[in-house]
Formats: C-alpha cells, structure tokens, sequence
C-alpha cells in the first residue's frame, strides 16, 4: 500500500460510522452520495446509475452517507426523511442486485453528525470508506467519485469514468455539468444566470493562466485514493468542502476536465448551505441581486499580468517584485502588502531548491483562496461588478473568442458551455503528466 495512503487510512477518525455489509471484491471504483432530506431525489440518481453498463456496475460500488445533525440542530421532517431513504435503500438493494449498493446511516438517534457539521463530513465519512476499500483491494488508483443525491447522470457515466482512470498516472477529474434548463419564470433565470457565472468565472481564470481554473462542483469531483490521501482527505466543512478539496488535489497532482460525460445538477433553492447553487437559486428567487452582475473582465487581465511577471520576476529581490506589481495596478501592489508578500516571498526563495521548485512553492501560496481574496480586493477597490452581458462579452472579447451582438442569457449560456467544452486540452494543476 503506498505510504501516504496508509498513513492517511490509520490517522482517519471517520470509520465509527459504519457502512451496511457489503461485498468490496472486484471493485475499482466507489461513488460517494451524501443525502440529506432527499428520499424522492436519491431513487432518480440511483435510477441512472442503475441504467450504465453491467460491467461498470459490477466494478463500482455505490456508498450513500444519510446524515443529518441531532434532533433541535435538524428539522425534524428532515430527520424522519433521512429514515424513509434507509427504508429505501434496502428495498432499492433488493429490487436491483446489479447496482452494488450500500449507505451509512450518520440519521439515526446517537449516529448523527455533531451540530456543527455538515455535507463537507458526510462526504468524508464516504470517502474515507471508500479509500479504505481500495487501498484494501491494492487499488490505490482507483476512482473515487463524488455525487450528490439530487443530481441526474448519463448512461456512460460510470463508464467514461472508469474508461479515464484506465489510463495509468491519472490524478483527478472534474466531469462536465450543465444544469437543466426547461425551468420556467424567475428559476429559469437564475439556474441560466448561476451557470453562466460558474463558467465565466473558470474562463476568466483560463485566461489568467490561474493553475486553478476548474470549476468548484461537489458532485463533478473524482480523483484516485492515492490523490485523496495526498490532498488530506476531503475537508470537515458545512459547505465550500469542494472548493478547499479542489484546492488540495491541484497543489499535489494534475486535474483532468472529463467531457465524455455530463452530470446535471439540481437547479433549486435551497437553505441548507450558506453558499452554492441552491443558496444562489433562493437569494435571486428573494428579490437578491447577486446573480444580476459578474466580476468585472480588468480582475482577470490584472491577475495575468501578475501570474507572468511574478513567475518571470522568481528570483529577484521580493520589493522589486512588489513595486512592479505597483506599475501593474495600485491595488494590487496593496494586497501584496495586505498578505505580507515581501515577507513569504523571502522564505519561498531560501528555501526551494531551484527555479522551477520556486514556481511550484509561490503558485502554492498564490493559490486558489489567495486568489480569490485578490480578486475581491481588486473588485471592492477599483474593480466593481458589471452587468452580466457586458462582462462576458468583455471577457471573450479579451480572449478573442467570437461572441454574439446582444446575445439573450440563455444563448450566452449555451455560447459559454461550446467554449468551455473547447478548451479540452485545458487542464489545472500545479503538475503535468
């Protein structure tokens, strides 16, 4: 067993929880669902699964985590949903043997999550299992694949999934998304505006030449157990536990885009995280504006003249490299100051070995967080959002893509997926195979 992984498995505090018995032989790859309150949902993503091939099903295992927090810290029609999914389950189990399916129940009176905790443990508790199974079955490259009980996958899914980690030195993967679109009114609008964000957010990076330029989607998450350990395990959060995870697994390895297969996403509202899909469906449903205006393209063309001259300006004195920065844009020489860039960048140049080990450290520090905390200091500075249309338009325009006169949101969004789709040999990561 590799050692990282070993060492990964035996810190882990997740396996008081445990899975219903289950034969793990065979198996080369584990899909995690964490269900909350999602009886109806989860039969239709279990439904989709069931649909792909006999011999990606034999090879798969499919674990659902029911969780929910203790009677007080969870609504009660929550709690008794969580217990109509275990009934569920076990009669979905013996109705469908071809699926392998099995579920941890973290519902039930003294198995639930502490009050504190959320979908980032729940999706823990499955991966860890999961990365267990494998290490177990000498199969520290096979797929874990995260999902959530509300979304929907293509018949070839598990197959192009499994078809990618074939490959030997794959890492990890974000599969395509695209969510449903036949909504009426105000949702409509928003799941098309919430998309359209997502995707111009990941070009607006492409075009920074950001390392992190992926998107952020629990459910289009894979990587192998031997990246999961690498990466720490997923993170402990109630919410943003993709973004952090993604994080992780591009400072140590090499993130795929797989486009061979799509998962569709619920477009819904939702209470239950403070941000994400379902808590930006409720804020616009609301009357909220924040689905109305996007970053304005100028944080992108600043963030990559920052990428090129600091990746070409390494080795020279940190306050030399501060006050070309200044030549850049003010501000951003003041963030650098804000995130005491002279200081780090000091210890980064004692440190590494060479010059591409220096590379590899300050993309590290400048990494998708501090990247993010700069481009929210460049907006509230000298950047503010723009109208939606205008951005993308902008943004294309500076990556000298074509772009439609007065494209509808709908159009723009579809305009956006042909792109990003485009870009397949586009990959993040501070690492290339």
């Amino acid at each position: 067993m590799n050692a990282t992984l070993k060492h990964y498995l035996d810190r882990a505090t997740t396996f008081t929880w445990q899975p219903e018995p289950v034969d793990v032989a065979d198996m080369d790859g584990v899909v995690v669902i964490p269900a909350l309150a999602e009886s109806n949902s989860l039969l239709h993503t279990l439904g989709d699964l069931a649909a792909n091939s006999r011999e990606s099903l034999r090879h798969t295992m499919v674990l659902v985590v029911v969780n929910n927090r203790p009677a007080g810290s969870a609504a009660q029609e929550d709690i008794d949903n969580n217990q109509r999914t275990l009934g569920l389950l076990t009669a979905w189990r013996n109705s469908c043997p071809e699926l392998r399916l099995t579920w941890i129940d973290a519902s039930s009176p003294g198995r639930e999550l502490a009050v504190r905790e959320g979908v980032g443990l729940a999706r823990k508790i499955g991966l860890d299992w999961g990365a267990r199974w494998l290490a177990e079955a000498n199969r520290e490259d096979g797929a874990l694949i995260c999902l959530d009980a509300d979304t929907r996958v293509q018949s070839n899914y598990l197959g192009a999934i499994r078809d990618f980690y074939s490959n030997a030195g794959r890492w990890a993967a974000v599969v395509d998304y695209a969510h449903p679109l036949e909504h009426d009114g105000h949702e409509h609008t928003a799941i098309i505006r919430y998309e359209i964000f997502l995707r111009y957010c990941e070009l607006g990076l492409l075009h920074a030449a950001s390392p992190y330029a992926y998107p952020s989607i629990g459910s289009t998450i894979s990587c192998t157990a031997k990246a999961y350990a690498y990466a720490g395990g997923m993170k402990r959060r109630q919410a943003g536990e993709d973004f952090y995870f993604l994080e992780k697994l591009a400072k140590t390895g090499h993130i795929s885009r797989l486009y061979e297969t799509t998962v569709i996403p619920a477009a819904r509202a939702s209470h239950r995280v403070p941000f994400g899909t379902g808590r930006s469906m409720q804020a616009f449903a609301t009357g909220g504006d924040e689905l109305n205006t996007l970053y304005r393209p100028g944080i992108y063309s600043v963030l990559k003249d920052w990428f090129a001259l600091a990746t070409e300006m390494l080795e020279a004195p940190p306050v030399q490299i501060e006050r070309q920065a200044r030549g850049l844009c003010p501000e951003l020489a003041g963030f650098l100051t804000q995130q005491r860039f002279r200081e780090q960048m000091a210890k980064l140049q004692t440190n590494a070995g060479n010059a591409n080990q220096l590379k590899l450290q300050f993309l590290r520090w400048f990494d998708a967080f501090r990247t993010m905390k700069c481009m929210h200091h460049l907006r509230d500075s000298v950047y503010p959002d723009c109208p939606l249309s205008e951005a993308v338009c902008a943004l294309l325009s500076a990556m000298n893509m074509p772009v439609a006169a007065r494209p509808g949101e709908r159009e723009l969004l579809l305009h956006l997926r042909d792109i990003c789709h485009g870009q397949r040999e586009h990959t993040g990561g501070l690492y290339r195979p």
